[in-house]
């Protein structure tokens, strides 16, 4: 199963990319062909997407290469069938689940859908999975691909193909059934998708159910907190709409930044570092992901510095390099927890966020002992790490945990930790309103009492969905707490993807953002004034 989120890579090439495919869902599955349509970008525009099914006439839809070779337009390429007359080459690796793909040059006979050609170098290509199912078939969104220039060092912008594929398995686990007489198919399709552990699939998916706008979407103005109310009912009145577009704008940004070197994650997908990697597709960037031990070694954790708010036009929100305010992380793997809390000892972190809702090693591997005083230890570089629970508190909808954390040749290298765990927060939804204000506001009131130069700790699965809300309604509590004139939800996003990929994954949590501010600014008209150590 990991194979599907950590053994899969893009490598580039001047003319070619080669993709290493996990198909072990698509076998006995159902589904009679996968292909990949093509295309090659231009001034950055998404390829426009129908993500409803559509039903043919049981061929491959698009061109294939030979046919498309004087056109700008995609062309597909077959790279799966079900039956037994197009066969790919495995990896060498010893698993026949998984397929190595290249991208520029023709694999197959068979089918004139096997055919390929050189890529331009230097290129931006979009990738799409279309996966057909009998008649039907549906295209998924794209991932992006650049191919070297001549003087090399180009890297691969987004590989998350295999993850791809699986997620799109999802969707047509849920919107194929009423165009396909054999439920059973069906049903086998979702029995795979349910095997492979939804919740890992979707948290990091790329290929969501919707897909970024081709359309041009202006920068959205901050919303003056005075009208922020109205503001709200009337985006309800056009059924969010005005919401959806603004986070159209991020997804947007985030899209532009792929092509730019400051924003590189070459150490990420080193091959030494890809297993230690909970998914393929999110990865820190290089310059200010953590690093641990004198050799400066990987984890996947990024550096997230503080956010000043938007003041004006001349003063927009934008982030603070000096101050390094929280560490966004990954749920930690088996194999990687050691590494987790020697982060937390050199960073010197004295408060972990938890928003995943259990501690199933699908989501997160348990870093600690339930068991009062009897530690748990890793081994790292030669050093034993001890992690001791000394008190727990359970409530309603989180735990607080006190951990004493140690090296155990140094002793004097011990930190008392407080871990808040919030167990409420769905896998696919979004938090209650209440629930996750009184989180929030204890951990307001735990960091108030702490060095207030020493990061969070902050993370979820991916370190990106759920973190990026959290950490983003803590910087919105400061703004409504200060009475700031305006408040800027688009652009803390935005900052904050500047400091970690994805931050705030979905439209979901975008609009829970807003309804967190409408609390907050509905209680401050009830109250009167802000509670002492509440925002």
């Amino acid at each position: 199963m990991n194979r599907v989120f950590n053994n899969l890579s893009a490598t580039t090439g001047q003319t070619e990319f080669t993709l290493k495919i996990n198909i072990s869902s698509l076998k006995n599955s159902g589904a009679t062909y996968q292909t990949l349509v093509i295309q090659q970008v231009r001034a950055y525009q998404n390829p426009v997407v129908d993500l409803t099914p559509v039903e043919g006439d049981g061929k491959l839809a698009g061109k294939p290469w030979q046919a498309n070779t004087e056109e700008e337009g995609p062309y597909e390429k077959l790279i799966w069938s079900a039956s037994n007359n197009i066969t790919l080459r495995s990896t060498g690796e010893g698993s026949e689940d998984e397929i190595e793909v290249v991208i520029g040059k023709k694999q197959c006979s068979g089918s004139d859908y096997c055919d390929d050609g050189a890529l331009n170098t230097g290129t931006i290509y979009s990738l799409q999975s279309r996966i057909y199912v009998g008649p039907v078939y549906k295209t998924g969104c794209p991932i992006y691909l650049r191919t070297e220039t001549k003087m090399g060092g180009i890297y691969a912008l987004f590989a998350t193909f295999g993850l791809a594929t699986v997620a799109t398995l999802v969707v047509l686990g849920t919107m194929f059934i009423k165009f396909l007489p054999n439920e059973k198919a069906v049903q086998r399709i979702d029995e795979i998708v349910e095997h492979t552990d939804r919740a890992r699939m979707t948290e990091p998916a790329v290929l969501t159910s919707t897909c970024v706008s081709d359309r041009t979407v202006s920068k959205p103005f901050p919303v003056q907190q005075t009208r922020f109310l109205g503001f709200l009912e009337e985006c309800r009145r056009d059924n969010l709409e005005p919401l959806k577009a603004r986070y159209e704008w991020i997804e947007n940004r985030s899209k532009e930044r792929l092509a730019d070197p400051e924003f590189s994650v070459s150490v990420g997908q080193m091959t030494e570092n890809r297993t230690l990697n909970r998914y393929v597709d999110i990865v820190p960037y290089d310059h200010n992901r953590v690093q641990i031990g004198k050799s400066r070694k990987y984890i996947n954790a990024s550096q997230v510095y503080a956010i000043t708010p938007y003041r004006s036009s001349a003063r927009p929100t934008h982030i603070n390099r000096d101050i390094i305010r929280y560490i966004a992380t990954q749920g930690p793997l088996p194999t990687t927890c050691g590494h987790f809390w020697q982060m937390v000892l050199e960073q010197e972190v004295n408060i972990i966020v938890m928003l995943a809702s259990g501690s199933k090693s699908s989501q997160c591997e348990q870093y600690w002992s339930e068991e009062m005083r009897n530690p748990k230890r890793y081994t790292i570089e030669g050093d034993e790490v001890a992690v001791i629970l000394t008190s727990k508190v359970v409530r309603s909808t989180y735990v607080e945990r006190k951990f004493t954390v140690f090296l155990a040749n140094n002793m004097e290298l011990s930190r008392t930790i407080t871990h808040l765990h919030m167990t409420s927060w769905p896998d696919f939804g979004e938090p209650g309103l209440e629930e996750f204000h009184e989180f929030l506001d204890r951990y307001r009131v735990l960091r108030a009492r702490e060095d207030e130069d020493a990061p969070t700790l902050v993370h979820c699965s991916a370190g990106v969905g759920r973190t990026g809300t959290f950490i983003c309604a803590d910087v919105l509590c400061d703004c409504v707490e200060r009475n700031l004139q305006y408040i800027d939800i688009e652009g803390i996003v935005d900052q904050l993807r500047k400091c970690r990929m994805s931050m705030v994954q979905r439209n979901i949590q975008h609009i829970f953002l807003y309804k967190f501010v409408e609390k907050l600014l509905l209680e401050n008209r009830e109250n009167g004034q802000i509670a002492n150590g509440r925002c």
